[in-house]
């Protein structure tokens, strides 16, 4: 699935074909007409389709998969598109064996003990699964990509957010070239001066998600103290400082790697979250 730049009219045909496989394959399941294998850590699996020749992973790569998961009485857990970051196996026979087999267009079921799959991945085991019980995911992997490839995927996906966001609020913004959008809405005194890295300012805030979920503001007359380029904060907040005058007010865009990066800050900020910000500068003390 994954270009550069956008995906091809084949890759997106893939993906349809795989998608409806995954569809037709649970909906046929209740007496499975596939004979599981094995492996050599307990894992069982069967493959429907397989490209020997096809990409693989390793680990650190990410997968983006159709995901069906099954209980043994037909029940469904999860039937969508999902994104897993491959790590080393946690326990014999896991999720991330199971990637390893895995080729770029495969598809196929793996059982998986459903009380160590969802304990070691942090997740509540639904009710209506059985202790010991195994569950079937169903897999078609749509593509495999390494880190790099990764992020570029999401900030694709992150752009066309965000325009929709923009077009939908008509707000004008400046570019970074960092991807920060920007724009003034209330403007310094001309002599306000300018705000350079290692400045220190006082600050009133309001940051939330595209989705305008509030995530955190300042009390009236409650200033926050901030170091522009203190490496501990986020990039984009003294980016888009370093832009500013002592006095002004302005409204920022900052995309997930001038945020809060690929791991959120949960529970208030969620992976790759666009954060929206409107900052204010009450006083400037000069380094």
């Amino acid at each position: 699935m994954f270009t550069i730049n956008q995906t091809s009219n084949a890759n997106r045909l893939h993906m349809v074909i795989v998608a409806l496989l995954l569809v037709v394959l649970a909906a046929c399941n209740s007496g499975p007409s596939y004979k599981l294998e094995t492996g050599p850590t307990g894992l069982k699996f069967h493959f429907f389709s397989s490209d020997p020749g096809g990409k693989t992973g390793n680990v650190g790569d990410v997968y983006d998969v159709n995901a069906k998961i099954l209980t043994e009485t037909d029940s469904v857990v999860v039937d969508r598109n999902l994104l897993f970051k491959r790590s080393k196996p946690i326990y014999p026979g896991d999720l991330h064996e199971a990637l390893n087999l895995l080729h770029r267009g495969d598809s196929a079921v793996f059982a998986l003990n459903a009380d160590s799959f969802f304990y070691h991945h942090g997740i509540p085991k639904p009710s209506n699964i059985a202790d010991g019980e195994d569950v079937r995911l169903f897999i078609g992997c749509n593509e495999i990509m390494n880190p790099i490839e990764h992020i570029i995927f999401m900030s694709e996906k992150e752009l066309l957010k965000i325009d929709d966001f923009l077009d939908g609020k008509g707000w004008e913004m400046n570019k970074d070239t960092t991807g920060i959008r920007w724009e003034r809405l209330q403007a310094s005194a001309p002599t306000g001066d300018e705000i350079e890295v290692g400045d220190t300012v006082e600050i009133s805030y309001l940051y939330y998600t595209l989705e305008e979920k509030i995530i955190q503001q300042s009390k009236p007359n409650d200033y926050w103290k901030f170091e522009v380029g203190d490496p501990l904060r986020i990039p984009g907040m003294s980016r888009v400082l370093s832009l500013m005058r002592n006095g002004e007010k302005v409204r920022a865009i900052l995309p997930f790697t001038e945020a809060f990066g690929e791991k959120g800050f949960p529970p208030l900020i969620q992976p790759y979250e666009t954060i929206v910000i409107e900052i204010q500068v009450h006083n400037l003390i000069k380094t």
